[in-house]
């Protein structure tokens, strides 16, 4: 029988200036690096406007189980509550960041920018976008305007096909029991798949 793999939530220390958010990257795959993490494969963004140049999509889904491998602990997922991610929009927001925008996690850019940050909140009467159905609540939803012409040229090529965030995040002393098994399995499932049998 297959080991459980743990699962942990990610948090942020809200006194610290380095905590948090400080860059959301356009990119094609995801990556990682102790500490430093980078979430980027389960948020794919829409053109929502090619006339202005505007793409649209999830920065954070909220209860997501994310699969992840460090020399620490070994396999095991990661998660952000909706509550924590609130925090993390709201320590975004309040540093100006809306030009943190850089690609693949190393090459900075420029004539990118953030121009709508939101979460999904029903009670809010803040609904999940056309065509994002598997947003949960709390999730953040981005959009950027493009006027870099590479960059654009780039995005209708399907070089970067989504959003992914960059950070220092703490894990919570104690592991998470997730509220939705559902994204649990979906996850195991989505690591199961990608297994090659030679």
């Amino acid at each position: 029988m297959a080991e459980k793999l743990k699962v942990f939530e990610l948090v942020i220390d809200e006194e610290s200036e380095d905590s948090g958010v400080n860059m959301i990257a356009l990119v094609d795959y995801p990556a990682i690096e102790k500490d430093f993490m980078r979430f980027s494969k389960q948020q794919a963004f829409k053109v929502q406007d090619e006339e202005q140049r505007i793409v649209s999509g999830p920065a954070m889904l909220a209860d997501k189980a994310i699969f992840r491998m460090d020399e620490e602990i070994g396999e095991h997922y990661v998660v952000f509550t909706a509550e924590t991610i609130k925090k993390i929009r709201n320590k975004f927001a309040k540093t100006h960041s809306s030009d943190m925008v850089n690609l693949m996690h190393e090459t900075e850019v420029s004539g990118v920018h953030i121009v709508e940050s939101f979460l999904i909140d029903e009670r809010r009467g803040i609904t999940t976008p056309k065509g994002f159905d598997e947003m949960t609540q709390g999730s953040w939803f981005v959009s950027m305007l493009i006027e870099n012409e590479e960059v654009w040229q780039q995005v209708k090529e399907g070089s970067f096909k989504g959003f992914s965030v960059e950070g220092i995040f703490e894990r919570a002393t104690e592991e998470h029991k997730p509220g939705n098994l559902e994204d649990l399995f979906k996850a195991i499932e989505e690591v199961i798949g990608k297994i090659k049998i030679c």
